[in-house]
């Protein structure tokens, strides 16, 4: 099956992992691509009015589509719902798509909208940089020592299935780095409502994370399906163009990135001798 860019520009992500590897003639796939001109429709739309309930009522038939083959089928028996294929995260990943353009349409400075790409996570003082893939997000492009890299300026990460404390910790851990190396880079947490941190937790267990991003209507509701919730999309938007706004392009100015210095020590020259990497 072809694949075509001008056909599919802002579903380009999804139709991708839907086609790649083996798979792509399977059943669900194939009904899957039977939506991509609806779904290419309701972004495209949704980038230009803004109006989230008219978008996530457009795309509901494929939504449900897909929640249903990632959570009512048996696990790891069809495409969809093998985790390591992305199908299914893709789709949500390119489900936010429009928020971000239209976050990065209404700022007072330029960004990149990133979707599944690498951005800096750490810089060194000698200009090395480590990067770390993000799922969706804004990013300034910053050249150090003639090189030019994308920073973060928006990261998310993106959590289907359950959220409990240990995922919501990992998350957040990534997320650090980020604030670590620029406190103004805002980082978000989205969920496919399955959260099931303890009720009792408190706010600390996020503690680098600025915005957890629920993208349906009832948490725990994940027996029968469960409708996106098209006010929090429109409430994300807001937030970020205010939030966004008030730091301005000085906040992401190369100046505010910290670097990190290394230690000079090689991790595998003790490993691979039999002895201790010692890290104090």
């Amino acid at each position: 099956m072809e694949l075509t860019i001008k056909e599919h520009e802002f579903v380009l992500h999804h139709k991708q992992k839907l086609l790649k590897e083996d798979g792509s003639s399977h059943p669900m796939i194939l009904k899957s691509l039977e939506y991509m001109d609806t779904f290419e429709d309701a972004i495209s739309e949704c980038i230009q009015t803004g109006d989230y309930q008219k978008y996530v009522e457009t795309i509901t038939e494929y939504d449900q589509y897909l929640w249903t083959c990632n959570y009512k089928e048996k696990q790891k028996s069809n495409p969809i719902n093998i985790t390591q294929n992305k199908k299914y995260s893709s789709y949500r990943e390119n489900l936010l798509y429009p928020i971000f353009v239209r976050v990065k349409n209404r700022l007072n400075f330029s960004v990149e909208v990133i979707l599944d790409e690498p951005v800096v996570q750490v810089m060194f003082s000698d200009g090395s940089v480590n990067f770390k893939n993000v799922d969706m997000g804004l990013a300034v492009i910053k050249t150090v020592n003639g090189n030019t890299f994308k920073f973060p300026v928006v990261t998310d990460e993106d959590k289907a299935g359950q959220l409990c404390k240990t995922t919501a910790q990992n998350a957040t851990a990534i997320n650090g780095r980020f604030k670590k190396m620029n406190p103004s880079v805002i980082t978000l947490i989205s969920t496919d409502n399955h959260v099931t941190i303890g009720k009792r937790e408190d706010s600390f267990l996020l503690n680098g994370t600025d915005i957890l991003f629920p993208i349906r209507e009832n948490n725990l509701k994940n027996k029968v399906y469960n409708k996106l919730n098209w006010r929090n999309f429109q409430r994300l938007e807001e937030l970020l163009v205010e939030t966004l706004n008030q730091k301005g392009s000085e906040s992401f100015d190369i100046s505010n990135y910290k670097t990190s210095s290394k230690s000079g020590k090689i991790i595998r020259e003790s490993v691979d001798n039999g002895d201790l990497f010692v890290n104090f």
